[in-house]
Parts: structure tokens; sequence; C-alpha cells
């Protein structure tokens, strides 16, 4: 065992499950488990729940996933940004906190993330196959090995600060995206764009046209797949599915999936191409009708599956990927294609949902101006990723050798 460090039950160098003072009936901060996400430290949220029973926590604690797949998974965070510094969330959840005058706050986070403790807490699993779980008693009964305070916070140090950088990258990347719908509105829905005029001709700037999408774009569904086609990562050929559109719109890195079965050259997609979720449980809207962008870092060929459509624009057309992308994400276009989806357990879009709806067709000159501002926006959001994976695997690399004393900070 490295100087300084000793040996502690875990309940005896954290607190688990810390009393938060909270009124029932009253709204907090409310985090899900959908939230957490393993690669990154913190989470945050900007939903509000009455307060009914479940997790308590306030801003700092690490909200630990003890169900399964979700331990397994890694969903492990810490939260932050809650209204007042207050919230609640899943009964899933355990929450940590340092102890005071024996452990750091940020430390005890990074402990809850070592292969460690949570290979450790996989093993204490109870229950029936599907719904495992991991009970505050067995984990506070764990042994393990930490340094004194001191070098606790010197570790949690190093660690955050690639942390930190991770999540200014996402921060840059939501504030670029923000920009990018609201130049699109500015300039297509506000009719506010470079050298435009006030004067309107039938309620459109001169040289616009209202127009049907199936004039400008051609739909194609994607590959109905076997699971036995399935590849592990890196694999096969990669192929995007509904799980690679966010709700909301975007693209969802993390579920990306890798094929090497049979497929048809209409099921290829490329990089920079627009694919639209046509498949929901339920029918909250919140997936079906929006679209993501392929990235170009999954190579220059892939597929797509068949809960999905790829959209492009007809060869005669002049509109682009980066105009499509936002204009599929407008409000009045939004309305047209959700009148389309129908079902009852499931919500399907009908390809008359991205064949049928109108818009206001702008010149093309405008159109080109909006793509290559655009191109450089997806351009740096796509360095900002690719960069943040890098910062992961140096983290994750230093984790196991700092938490247990293979590499000594300096006092």
């Amino acid at each position: 065992m490295p100087k300084n460090w000793k040996t502690y039950k875990l309940s005896d160098f954290a607190d688990i499950n810390p009393k938060v003072s909270l009124k029932q009936g009253n709204e907090y901060s409310f985090v899900e488990m959908k939230d957490l996400n393993p690669s990154q430290k913190f989470v945050t949220t900007s939903i509000e729940r009455e307060l009914k029973g479940g997790s308590k926590f306030k801003d700092g604690d690490t909200l630990f996933a003890r169900i399964t797949p979700c331990l397994e998974n890694g969903k492990i965070c810490q939260v932050k940004d809650l209204r007042d510094g207050l919230g609640f969330g899943s009964t899933e959840f355990l929450v940590f906190r340092g102890k005071e005058n024996v452990s750091d706050s940020d430390f005890v986070y990074y402990l809850t993330r070592s292969d460690s403790l949570r290979s450790n807490a996989i093993q204490m699993m109870t229950g029936t196959s599907g719904r495992q779980r991991v009970e505050k008693s067995a984990l506070e009964e764990l042994e393990i090995v930490a340094p004194d305070l001191r070098n606790q916070s010197q570790i949690a140090s190093i660690l955050s600060s690639l942390d930190n950088k991770i999540e200014l990258n996402l921060q840059m990347n939501q504030t670029l995206e923000a920009m990018a719908q609201a130049i699109f509105k500015e300039w297509f829905v506000d009719f506010k764009f470079p050298g435009s005029s006030k004067k309107l001709v039938n309620g459109l700037p001169k040289g616009w046209s209202t127009e049907v999408f199936k004039n400008q774009f051609d739909v194609e569904r994607g590959l109905s797949y076997k699971g036995s086609g399935l590849a592990e990562s890196g694999e096969g050929i990669p192929m995007h599915n509904l799980n690679s559109v966010y709700e909301g719109g975007g693209y969802k890195n993390e579920g990306i999936k890798y094929y090497s079965g049979e497929y048809k050259e209409r099921h290829i997609v490329g990089p920079r191409e627009i694919i639209v979720a046509n498949t929901e449980q339920g029918h909250k809207h919140l997936l079906i009708g929006f679209p993501a962008v392929t990235p170009r870092y999954f190579g220059e060929e892939a597929i797509f599956s068949h809960h999905i459509y790829r959209v492009r624009p007809k060869s005669a057309s002049y509109l682009t990927p980066q105009f499509i992308y936002y204009l599929l994400l407008q409000p009045d276009v939004r309305d047209q294609i959700i009148g389309c989806t129908n079902g009852t357990t499931v919500n399907m879009l009908k390809i008359d949902g991205l064949q049928l709806p109108q818009f206001n067709l702008p010149v093309k000159d405008i159109v080109v101006k909006f793509s290559e501002l655009m191109e450089t926006i997806w351009q740096r959001k796509e360095t900002n990723y690719l960069e943040n994976q890098s910062l992961i695997q140096v983290r994750d690399s230093l984790l196991p050798k700092l938490m247990t004393g293979k590499i000594q900070v300096k006092a």
C-alpha cells in the first residue's frame, strides 16, 4: 500500500444516500436515469417535477446507477446546476458524497467510477434476472483503499482538469448548435438574410416560392436487418439506427451499431447525410420525425436501419443537407410531419410525412451561403467531439493508476 494510504469501509469513507431536506409536493430539479452519460462527469437537467418520492441530492453529489444494465454501462455522474442546488431523481440511484474531514467529493466521484468499486458492486447485485440491483447495505461494507485528504484533492484535480475540458467542448458545441438554429430562423423564417429587403411578394421575399417536399427530396427506408448480422464494435460496416438520433434531433454517437450481414446499395449512407427517426414508443413525439446528420468519422460508407429514413436532395435540387436538417427542426414543418404518424403502442411515421409537407423555398444563393456557414460550424463541432474522445481515453487510462497509487502525485 502506498504511503499515506489506508483501508476504509466505504461507509466510513463516504456518505451514501446522505440526508437532504426537500418538502413533499414542492417542485425541484429532476434527474432521470437516461440523463446520465457514462463518458461525461457531469449531469444537468432543465426538468422540474413535484416531489413524490425518489433519491434526493444536492449539487456536487454523485449519482450511482445501482440497477442492471445501467451499472454495468457505467451510468455514474456528478450532478450540478440544480435549481437552488437541490433535486431528486430515480429510486435506482445511490447518492454518494464526501465525508467531512475524511474524503473529497470529487475524489469520491472518481472512486465510484473506478473499475475496482464498480466490479465489486456488480458482483453484489441481487434479484431476478433483468432487474438485479446492488443494495446500499452491501456497498457500505466494501473495503476500499484511499490516500489522505490532501492527496485525494490533488488526484481529483488532475482528473477534473480533463473532465472540465470535455465539459467546455460540450458547452461550445451546444452554443454552436444554438447559433446555427438561430441563424436559420433569422434567414428563412424571419426573412432577415444578407441583402434582404423588407418588401415581400405574396408574403415571401422576391424569388422565393412555396414548395412541397416530394419535389425536392428523395426518401428511402433503411435495412430491415437480422440480429444475427450484428457485429462487434469496429467490425463490419457502421449502421445508423433509431438509437443514433437524439430526442429533439441531433446525432447520438453512442448509438452506432456494426453489421456484417447482407444489404443493398439503397441502404448505403455516406457522411453529411440526413437521417430521420420513423418510429417511437408511445405518442409524445419526442423522437419521431426528428433528424440527425451522419458524421464524417464513421467513414465514407455506412448503412441505416429500417427505423430510419434517409433524406437526400434530388439531383436537380440545389438544396443541401445543411438546409434540410434545420428545415426539419422548424415547428411548422414538424407539425406537418407529425400529422402523418399513426400507431397504437408503437408510433410510426409514414413516408408521406417526408413527401407531403410544404415549405418556403429560398433562392439558391442564400441556400449556398447558409450551407457554407453551417459547414464551418459542423466541422468545429466534429473537431470538438474528436478532441473529447482523446481526452476521455487519457482520463480513463489515468484513473485506475491514480486511484490505486500506481502513479503518485507530488505533495
